[in-house]
């Protein structure tokens, strides 16, 4: 899915593409090993001739299993079209990042049961895996013509540091910048947020998290400290043009507990 195209396609064996859906363009996957999807990348050159690069993986692995690491993301990294016009985009690695586990409930028979006459029915809760997705950010974006490299437009994000962000451990974005090719600062605009919820006091507990009160919490282990605070969610409060123009935003939504549910709750935001 980029820049208007979207579609499906399977890479066999021999590294050749079938393409399921969308025709008229071609896909090249390149890279060393014979079945390491780690060390492959995609080059798609769309009908017009434009080259889409995608270089940059992430990949996600399972801590607490056997299931092997996968690349689960590619991410597109320049944009070449027939002229010699590119843009190039660049990222920043932080390492990997812990979503919340996955839970469900299915209203089942057990075996031993099945086969009676009217066999009773419990609730079985299942909790997926644990897994670690590499935390990856857009850091730079570059435009400029192949004839000369070190001569390009950019605009950089500049992110949070590490564990400042409370309703989730990954990082927000603080600013970004525009910067011409002259290395002059074109436009800034920076963001600044708050959160919906409310911190940890004596009238919101992780005492009360549980599946009888409707918030599965507990069960996928998400009360544990290395999770973010689970009734956070990151609010936008207002943008700053240049630290001069300021756009800020009102939300209907009053700031208590009792309108943010937790992320692990059966209720809905």
């Amino acid at each position: 899915n980029f820049n208007g195209y979207s579609g499906s396609f399977v890479m066999r064996k021999d590294r050749t593409i079938l393409l399921l859906d969308k025709q008229g363009i071609d896909i090249v996957p390149t890279g060393s090993g014979t079945n390491n999807l780690f060390n492959i990348v995609f080059t798609v050159t769309v009908e017009d001739g434009t080259i889409y690069e995608f270089s940059e993986r992430a990949v996600t692995q399972f801590p607490n299993g056997n299931t092997p690491s996968y690349t689960s993301t590619w991410h597109l990294t320049k944009i070449t079209d027939i002229a010699g016009n590119f843009v190039e985009f660049l990222y920043d690695d932080y390492g990997f990042m812990e979503p919340l586990r996955s839970y469900t409930q299915s209203w089942e028979t057990p075996t031993d049961l099945r086969d009676t006459q009217n066999p009773s029915r419990v609730y079985v809760n299942n909790n997926g895996p644990r897994t670690q997705v590499e935390d990856i950010y857009l850091s730079e974006i570059r435009s400029g013509h192949n004839t000369d490299l070190t001569n390009y437009d950019k605009v950089i994000f500049n992110y949070s540091a590490n564990g400042i962000r409370k309703d989730v451990k990954t990082r927000y974005l603080e600013s970004i910048s525009v910067i011409n090719r002259n290395n002059q600062n074109v436009k800034n605009q920076t963001f600044n947020y708050s959160y919906f919820g409310r911190e940890h006091d004596t009238t919101f507990s992780y005492n009360s998290i549980t599946i009888a009160n409707g918030d599965y919490g507990a069960e996928i282990g998400a009360l544990d400290p290395q999770y973010p605070h689970l009734n956070f969610r990151l609010r936008l409060d207002s943008v700053v043009e240049d630290n001069i123009k300021e756009h800020s935003f009102e939300y209907y939504q009053p700031n208590n507990i009792a309108d943010t549910p937790n992320k692990t709750s059966f209720s809905q935001d």
